[in-house]
C-alpha cells in the first residue's frame, strides 16, 4: 500500500516481483497460526517476519489494544 500512499506507482517488473513474493509466502510451508485470547500479547520484528491477520470483531466490552514500540538494539 506504501506506493499508493506515496503517490509513487510500482513499475511492471516491481508488481511481478511482488505477485511472486506473495506466491510464495501463501504456500503453506511459511504459515503458522495463533489464535490470541483476551490478554495474550504478540510481538512482531517487522524486518524479519512476514505477518498478516485475518478479519476480527472487537468485542465493544474488551476492545483490541494496539501499541507500536520501536526498538533499537545496540551491539557494542
Amino acid at each position: 500500500k506504501g506506493h499508493r500512499i506515496s503517490g509513487v506507482p510500482l513499475r511492471d517488473e516491481e508488481i511481478r516481483a511482488m505477485d511472486a513474493l506473495d506466491e510464495e509466502l501463501s504456500r503453506d510451508k511459511h504459515m503458522f497460526h495463533l489464535k490470541l485470547s483476551p490478554g495474550d500479547m504478540l510481538w512482531v520484528a517487522n524486518r524479519v517476519v512476514a505477518h498478516d491477520r485475518d478479519a476480527y470483531t472487537d468485542n465493544p466490552a474488551c476492545p483490541r489494544w494496539l501499541q507500536r514500540q520501536w526498538v533499537r538494539i545496540k551491539t557494542n
